[in-house]
């Protein structure tokens, strides 16, 4: 009763919250997802915290944003889809949150990061970065192995260092023996390493339509910090009209900040949700044709695909928050 922390990864228990988790009323959809969700990285932190375990606190994301990311990734299951609609996309409600703190300059900080001073420090770890952003981050990993490799990678590492601690170099240690291993594209690991792990900030991707041009349209990238070299990967979701669509896939470089699109289909274009599926950590900022056709058109675009109501409402949303 009255646990302040909701819950807790003890070894070979898990301690909860009564108030947070019995419900005395029928539940509704939202806590029904986060119960499952905080059972589930409760579960996860039997191996990212109890096998392994980290070095020191400064390392705490290699528990917390380990559990949180398999946590929403057991969601997706289908074991669970009968009680959750979709773990993905409850995942990307979740990244939100450490886009926002990623967004203060004075509150954000690296996942990698400098020795902390002192154990005083230890507290203010706990925080949306190494929580939700590190979740984020390991996802972009996931996609970028895909998931077998990404499996394969998870197993050796927990293997190499069961009941041991870890740090750092321990983890980047085990990505460039599965780099070395299996021949990954969309994978620059120094890249991945320095500008996803080391380098705090969130870039944001902005489509642009060109009314003039029915072939192509482009994305921009605007980096944050601007010394920013972070590769992206995302997919793309486009409408036309009379629902036709399509999916593509984008690759920009880390040294580029424009690419141009081509469009494989004929057609009206109405319009463009970028980072479908979530495969990347980036804000997003929409044309006006996309926004003006989603919401007018919102219904439709329910039926088409009931993810996109999701990523249409979280980009808009994050727009709004960051008043672009």
């Amino acid at each position: 009763p009255e646990f302040c922390s909701f819950a807790m990864e003890c070894p070979g228990a898990i301690l909860f919250c009564d108030e947070e988790f019995l419900f005395r009323e029928k539940p509704s959809y939202s806590q029904r997802v986060r119960r499952a969700y905080i059972t589930l990285h409760e579960i996860s932190h039997m191996w990212f915290g109890n096998i392994i375990n980290i070095r020191w606190i400064d390392e705490l994301w290699l528990k917390e944003s380990f559990a949180s990311f398999f946590g929403y990734f057991a969601m997706t299951s289908p074991e669970l889809n009968r009680l959750i609609s979709d773990g993905w996309c409850d995942i990307e409600l979740y990244k939100e949150k450490g886009m926002q703190w990623d967004h203060f300059k004075s509150l954000r900080h690296p996942l990698v990061r400098n020795k902390l001073a002192d154990n005083n420090s230890a507290y203010f770890e706990y925080d949306d970065i190494n929580y939700n952003k590190g979740s984020g981050v390991l996802k972009v990993l996931w996609a970028r192995l895909g998931n077998q490799v990404f499996q394969e990678f998870i197993q050796e590492y927990l293997k190499a260092n069961a009941y041991k601690s870890v740090d750092n170099v321990k983890f980047c240690e085990a990505l460039q023996k599965i780099q070395a291993k299996h021949n990954i594209p969309n994978l620059n690991l120094s890249n991945f390493i320095k500008n996803w792990l080391e380098t705090e900030g969130t870039d944001t991707i902005e489509s642009i339509v060109n009314e003039e041009d029915s072939q192509t349209f482009k994305f921009k990238i605007k980096r944050d910090p601007e010394n920013s070299q972070r590769d992206h990967f995302f997919k793309i979701f486009l409408v036309y009209a009379d629902k036709v669509t399509e999916i593509q896939t984008v690759y920009v470089d880390g040294t580029t900040n424009e690419i141009n699109v081509p469009l494989n289909k004929e057609g009206d274009l109405k319009a463009i949700i970028p980072n479908y599926e979530g495969l990347d950590f980036v804000r997003v900022k929409l044309d006006p044709k996309t926004i003006d056709y989603c919401i007018q058109n919102y219904q439709q675009i329910r039926k088409i695909d009931p993810k996109l109501e999701t990523y249409f409402w979280r980009h808009l949303t994050n727009m709004t928050e960051n008043h672009y």
